[in-house]
């Protein structure tokens, strides 16, 4: 990274009166926006395929698993976001379709 581009980050840092390193000891950095960067896509839904391609990363496996940082909170939030089936809000259609291509797979 050009050391011109890590001046300007530290310096845009300290104007925004955000600290350089936390209370814990991490220090904030360029790299640190990447993760935070496909984090956020994966919580708002982009597919693996895009958020690595926008990543530029060559191997799906590195965008998910080393930059993409997910917890608790966001798989209750994909779970919560299903249809309901007993509610009625999945039509029949649909789920006969998967068992039929289940059965049909089994077969």
């Amino acid at each position: 990274m050009p050391s011109d581009f890590k001046r300007v980050f530290d310096g845009d840092l300290a104007a925004a009166g955000i600290p350089k390193t936390d209370a814990q000891g991490r220090t904030l950095d360029i790299h640190c926006l990447r993760h935070t960067f496909a984090t956020l896509l994966a919580r708002n839904g982009t597919s693996p395929a895009v958020a690595q391609k926008l990543m530029r990363h060559s191997d799906i496996r590195l965008t998910m698993n080393l930059y993409t940082h997910l917890d608790l909170a966001d798989a209750a939030t994909a779970v919560a976001a299903l249809p309901a089936i007993c509610t009625g809000s999945v039509p029949w259609r649909f789920l006969w379709a998967c068992r039929r291509r289940r059965t049909l797979l089994t077969a």
